[in-house]
């Protein structure tokens, strides 16, 4: 991706970044940053302009990506009112690459990565694909199956990899550093208010300016309603036809005809072995580079 900066044209580029990570809590956290009177989230608010997913063509219709220069811009103009103009892509976080273009373009850029217990991420990673009609193995078939390197599925789910946290924090802090703010799922759960007044020193907002903070729920599970649902999902011929037919203010109440929310169901006891395994060390890795140890059940003693 060649990008030529030109911060004095007549676009700018977005200097607010919800850069990671996915199924976290970013989508609430962006919910609650577009009801500020000084920031601006477009309605695409997930482009992913900056990262590099590695799709075909067949998955296009999965991802809301926006691949050329002038159609991303579009999205932030005439916004110029807004002290921030919001990316929230989920997947920047995971590429350092993707950070340092980001940098390059807009030297003051903030980053915000939310980070969540990484056994429990994975784990919804994995039932929203099923959601999505992507998935059908288990949850421990998926998980040996990515822990191996040999991985049968058609989809690009990184429900392993985007578990390790400590690289690619260290890669954000060293890219952003002072213009990075970490915050936890967990404390998105507990205390929003206390996280949303972290957020609003680190961009110097008025914690007023949020208005109503409500972050809406932050751990629903949502399963296809049937087998033909499940199928339709999972196509990426109805997606590409779903996308070009159904207005986006309208997305949501469309999907609700396909999908019903449920709580959600427990963890599989092996899956969640692996895993632990796998992430032995990860909230000491975060501690040294925060300077805070997260609080995730499933390394309380690690």
């Amino acid at each position: 991706m060649k990008i030529a900066p030109h911060p004095h044209g007549p676009d700018r580029w977005p200097n607010l970044f919800i850069a990671g990570v996915p199924k976290s809590g970013t989508r609430s956290l962006t919910n609650a940053l577009s009801a500020h009177t000084q920031v601006y989230v477009p309605v695409r608010h997930q482009p992913r302009f900056f990262a590099d997913l590695g799709l075909d063509r067949r998955w296009a219709g999965f991802f809301d990506v926006v691949q050329r220069e002038d159609e991303y811009l579009a999205l932030f103009r005439g916004r110029d009112e807004a002290q921030y103009r919001c990316d929230a892509s989920p997947e920047y976080v995971f590429s350092a690459e993707a950070m340092r273009r980001i940098r390059a373009v807009e030297p003051a850029a903030k980053a915000i990565v939310v980070l969540r217990d990484p056994v429990e991420r994975a784990y919804s990673h994995y039932l929203n694909d099923v959601r999505e009609g992507l998935e059908k193995r288990t949850f421990p078939q998926a998980i040996r199956e990515q822990l191996s390197g040999v991985d049968s599925q058609r989809w690009p789910s990184h429900y392993v990899r985007y578990g390790h946290y400590g690289q690619a924090l260290q890669d954000a802090s060293a890219i952003f550093k002072e213009n990075l703010h970490v915050v936890f799922f967990e404390e998105l759960t507990s205390d929003s208010d206390a996280v949303l007044r972290g957020v609003a020193d680190f961009l110097s907002l008025d914690f007023e300016g949020f208005g109503a903070r409500g972050l809406g729920h932050l751990n629903e599970a949502a399963l296809p309603r049937g087998e033909i649902a499940r199928h339709l999902l999972g196509s990426p011929f109805f997606r590409r036809l779903a996308r070009a037919l159904t207005p986006r203010r309208a997305r949501p109440s469309m999907r609700r005809l396909f999908v019903s929310r449920k709580s959600v169901p427990a963890i599989d006891p092996q899956a969640h072995r692996l895993l632990v395994g796998e992430y032995a060390g990860e909230a000491n890795a975060v501690a040294a580079i925060l300077g805070r140890r997260p609080a995730w059940r499933n390394f309380a003693e690690d």
